[in-house]
């Protein structure tokens, strides 16, 4: 089924190089935790506010826009569609990045677009609520970013991935929830 996906996401990504809006099917959708949802949601916790109070666990989002939006519960309202090709606009543009070559080449000399994209959908939508879909959970990601850490992950090489994040969000179609683009802001 991996491959599969692989196979479709590389040809999407062959036949488009350029990024289109496009239109998806309003939420809500259903969710659940993820491999990964608790673990995230409990570091957000402590790192954001300190403690757990009063915070919702649950994967569902208030339709009321009024109230709070929390990044476990962006799938119930963007979906996997969304999250997909907010996941294929950000690695586009880093794949497309050769006037910053040195960030582009952690990227690409480690992994495929495809693949990149699967992973990075794959988790994205585990901890937004998607149920289990990054295999391997918290102590694979935590694995696969430990080499990177010394060499990639810098404040400079932070600001060019936000940079990216930025323009991905620009060219996705969020919906109509007004505490969607903030959230994923503060999600990244």
């Amino acid at each position: 089924r991996d491959l599969q996906r692989a196979k479709t996401l590389q040809f999407s990504v062959r036949k488009q190089q350029t990024f289109r809006k496009k239109s998806f099917a309003p939420g809500p959708y259903t969710s659940k935790d993820g491999a990964v949802t608790q673990n995230a949601r409990m570091e957000w916790c402590e790192w954001k506010l300190g403690h757990f109070k009063g915070i919702p666990e649950t994967t569902k989002a208030n339709e009321d826009t009024s109230k709070p939006l929390y990044f476990w519960q962006l799938y119930s309202v963007i979906g996997p569609e969304r999250i997909e090709e907010l996941v294929r606009a950000l690695y586009v543009g880093i794949w497309n990045d050769y006037e910053n070559e040195w960030f582009r080449k952690h990227f690409v000399e480690a992994v495929s677009l495809e693949m990149a994209i699967m992973n990075q959908a794959a988790f994205w939508k585990d901890a937004m609520g998607g149920g289990p879909a990054y295999h391997g959970g918290y102590h694979r990601l935590r694995f696969k970013h430990a080499a990177l850490a010394r060499s990639a992950m810098t404040r400079r090489s932070a600001g060019r991935w936000q940079h990216h994040f930025r323009n991905a969000l620009d060219k996705v179609d969020l919906g109509d929830d007004p505490r969607v683009r903030g959230v994923l802001t503060d999600f990244v």
